[in-house]
């Protein structure tokens, strides 16, 4: 199956992180050469949702499969728009075993 990956957006209310809405990331992965991703499109992308959305920010990222070197790549790429410290990642387990869809939420700082 295809790995899937994409930046999650939100707010915080109350001390409460509600994540409202998510773009996905356009990368490919080469042996060899790492995971690479559309910088320019993420960009337009996050602008295009703020300017509906000016409260929301970027939180973190959600994947459907757990991968340590892209997790590093991606926190440490998204750290620098992240205002809090800690960012969010959403592993989503798509593979549907017992016929539940099960996910994990990674607090990462």
């Amino acid at each position: 199956a295809n790995e899937v990956y994409g930046a999650l957006l939100g707010s915080t209310v109350g001390g409460v992180l509600e994540i409202k809405c998510c773009v996905p990331v356009k990368h490919h992965t080469k042996e060899g050469t790492g995971f690479h991703y559309d910088q320019v499109f993420q960009k337009q992308m996050l602008e295009l949702h703020r300017k509906i959305y000016q409260k929301d920010r970027l939180v973190g990222w959600y994947t459907n499969k757990h991968n340590p070197v892209i997790s590093r790549a991606l926190h440490k790429q998204y750290q620098q728009y992240i205002k809090t410290g800690s960012s969010v990642n959403l592993l989503v387990d798509t593979s549907l075993q017992n016929g539940t869809l099960n996910s994990k939420c990674f607090i990462l700082s």
